[in-house]
């Protein structure tokens, strides 16, 4: 039997209006039954009741409406559709529509664009607020789900948008183990609106042997839209507490950045313990990025950008004690200011660069000896053509200013002017070009002395140095498309070129002797290459090939310097890059053929087959003091992971330092990712440094950590460290 639009017009009407008072104010409402009655000030509806006005879809079996209390019943299969979007079922719900409060039992509700569903034996809503009690939450299949939490009661605040649970347990539906709890909080809350707003984010707990417990309880703040403000207090309850804050902002359309400061105090028992040089780690981040400065008073057809990049602390520990020791952090910390205007034709850049060197800090002199870079100019002429558009030249000009409060300063000067000649060969089969370099500096130092030929001490002023040089260059471009293996495209850039010396002046001293500094040491100012010094022969090869889908396969290039006066090879530069589906490999060598032996190798692979993924990288790279080593770094380092059915993954990563022969840091462990969760453990062994007493002192840490995500709510991370101790090399 169809649909009846109910033949008792007056008791169907009644009804209608009545249901309609409820949204009189906001919307009008439509109700649809087989059957309406009334008796009294009681309306009832039976068989297939509709009830649908622009927001609400609502059906039912059977609905009453207390006229008097207007009050209005649902029974049987009650559905709720809200704006496409809030879906809610349940055998039973009350309305009163004098305070819009809406009761159901044992109720079903879904969110779409949230993607979260809820299932509660009570369900009270009202205009401030939804409560719960016995409920279940999740984001999963409604069917045996991945994730879900059981909590007794909560409440939804529907003006801050933000739900607040008490009591619940999170629950993983594991393999082979099946639905497991995994853990337990006196209080979860998190927001239900995607808009940035105040309140607390997931807090972050792991336990250390040494330091005992830590909790960090982020606090965000949001109330406007061009900035926030975060605050991480954080415990451990063996060692200390502290206090890090970060303000992000957005000052105008075109610039950003943010501020970040912290500290963290020490126990005076921890600090004895582990003879630290500082018992409170502090400091203060700076980060700045603007396009548009300049413009604001002068608008032309150029181009300028402001990096502001500042650290301040005291020792590295409070960058570790930040992160938890999640990241490495290099011991020199780089703060650094730039500003560029550029057109088509000039370049003008201004930069300033300071080093605090933490590795120095509990040293003789401290950071006071560490070379500061403040500032550097720069201004360029990019390549033009004048007289013929044959012949071009550019320009670069430098001035740096190296400042420190003790051992020598300098400032300097610098000039590089090429000029040059260019023509393309008949047939265009190859280019021809003729270059003159003129490369100029003076410097200026201060609080340095040189030894005159008699061993005696005399102020060392100034430097002056000059070199030219002329090279003639040869070079072609060649391209071939193939059929083999389905069609490839190969193109070639061929390149040989000669360097003549020309006029020489002045040297550049190797080594500076300061009056505050007991020892000397290397000249932080360098001499131009010996390529360019020398009678340099010069051939270079780079080639491409790609596939009939455009897609780059390999690249390789080859260069090597021969010095004609000295007959013997310089430097030899190989680079191969290999691209495949499944496979990438890449290797960067440089050959020192005076030394005869390797100066630089960067080597990896990384295949990614069905199910299997791995990665090697190799680094090996060595310095010379003329003939003798001055530093030397080689490190290895691995990562691997496979997928199992049911997206479970095993992974493990592995990293060694060979020079200083320990292992840095190693892990292995197993993760499952799914549409709504993730979840995983994993053991690691890492070496972090820390600022002692005697100097920076490597320190291993050996932990657990587990960890969960829930979508859409966050991640809760475990780090469980079993034991610290010292590295011995």
């Amino acid at each position: 039997m169809g649909l009846l639009f109910v033949k008792i017009n007056k008791s169907f009407i009644l009804f209608a209006l009545f249901l309609s008072s409820l949204q009189a104010r906001v919307e009008n409402v439509e109700f649809v039954a087989k059957e309406v009655h009334k008796e009294g000030s009681i309306v009832t509806a039976t068989g297939d009741v509709l009830v649908y006005s622009p927001s609400y879809l609502i059906s039912a079996k059977r609905a009453k409406y207390d006229e008097k209390n207007e009050i209005v019943e649902l029974f049987e299969n009650v559905s709720i559709l809200r704006n496409n979007e809030e879906a809610t079922n349940s055998n039973y719900a009350k309305i009163n529509l004098k305070t819009n409060e809406i009761i159901t039992d044992n109720a079903f509700a879904m969110h779409q664009s949230k993607e979260l569903w809820i299932a509660s034996e009570q369900f009270c809503s009202s205009d401030a607020r939804i409560d719960t009690s016995k409920s279940i939450v999740s984001s999963c299949n409604v069917d045996e789900p991945d994730w879900h939490i059981e909590y007794k009661d909560g409440y939804l605040d529907k003006q801050k948008k933000y739900l607040h649970i008490y009591n619940p347990v999170f629950y993983g539906n594991l393999p082979f183990v099946g639905n497991t709890p995994l853990f337990y909080l006196p209080y979860f809350g998190f927001s239900t609106d995607k808009t940035r707003r105040t309140g607390f984010l997931t807090p972050n707990i792991a336990f250390s042997k040494s330091e005992g417990l830590f909790f960090e309880q982020p606090f965000y703040i949001a109330e406007y839209n061009e900035w926030d403000l975060e605050l991480n207090p954080q415990i451990r309850t063996n060692r200390g507490a502290g206090l890090y804050a970060t303000f992000r902002f957005a000052d105008s359309p075109y610039s950003s950045g943010y501020i970040r400061t912290g500290f963290f105090k020490d126990s005076k028992k921890y600090q004895d313990k582990n003879s630290l040089k500082y018992s409170t780690h502090t400091g203060v981040e700076v980060e700045y990025d603007r396009d548009k400065l300049a413009k604001y008073l002068v608008n032309g057809d150029y181009g300028e950008g402001l990096y502001v990049r500042f650290k301040h602390l005291n020792d590295f520990d409070y960058l570790n004690l930040r992160e938890n020791g999640n990241s490495a952090y290099d011991s020199l910390v780089h703060s650094k200011i730039n500003y560029f205007v550029n057109t088509k034709e000039h370049y003008f850049g201004i930069y300033a660069d300071y080093y605090i060197n933490t590795a120095k800090i509990a040293t003789k002199y401290g950071n006071k000896d560490t070379l500061q870079e403040l500032p550097t100019l720069q201004y360029h002429s990019y390549l033009d053509s004048f007289l013929s558009k044959n012949l071009t030249y550019s320009l670069d000009v430098k001035y740096h200013n190296y400042t420190r409060k003790i051992g020598t300063k300098a400032q300097q000067f610098e000039l590089n002017l090429p000029v040059g000649l260019n023509f393309t060969l008949p047939g265009e089969w190859a280019n021809l070009s003729y270059t003159h370099n003129l490369y100029a500096s003076h410097i200026s130092y201060q609080k340095s002395f040189e030894l005159d030929k008699n061993g005696f001490m005399r102020d060392k002023n100034n430097e002056k140095y000059a070199r030219s040089w002329s090279e003639i260059a040869l070079s072609s471009d060649l391209a071939r498309a193939y059929d083999a293996f389905g069609g490839l495209f190969h193109t070639m850039n061929l390149k040989l070129s000669y360097i003549q010396p020309g006029y020489k002046y002045g040297e550049i001293a190797e080594r500076l002797y300061a009056f505050d500094k007991d020892e000397s040491e290397e000249n932080f100012v360098e001499q131009l290459d010996e390529k360019y010094q020398r009678q340099t022969l010069n051939a270079g090869i780079i080639q491409y090939l790609f596939n009939s889908d455009n897609k780059k396969i390999l690249r390789h290039s080859l260069n090597t310097s021969y010095y004609t006066n000295k007959g013997r090879f310089a430097t030899t530069d190989n680079r191969l890059d290999l691209y495949f589906d499944y496979f990438t490999a890449f290797s960067k060598l440089t050959y020192d053929h005076e030394k005869k032996r390797l100066i630089s190798a960067q080597n990896g692979i990384a295949t990614t087959y069905n199910k299997l993924y791995f990665d090697i990288r190799d680094s090996y790279d060595v310095k010379f003091d003329d003939l003798n080593i001055k530093s030397k770094s080689h490190f290895l380092q691995t990562s691997a992971h496979y997928t199992f059915p049911k997206d479970i993954r095993v992974f493990g990563s592995y990293a060694y330092d060979y020079v200083e022969k320990y292992t840095k840091m190693w892990q292995i462990g197993i993760s499952q990712y799914r549409k709504c969760w993730n979840y995983g453990i994993y053991f690691r062994r890492n070496t972090d440094p820390i600022n002692t007493s005697y100097g920076p002192e490597p320190k291993t840490k050996n932990s657990v950590m587990v960890f969960f995500a829930f979508y859409p709510f966050g991640d809760f991370n475990y780090d469980f460290s079993l034991k610290s101790k010292d590295v011995m090399y």
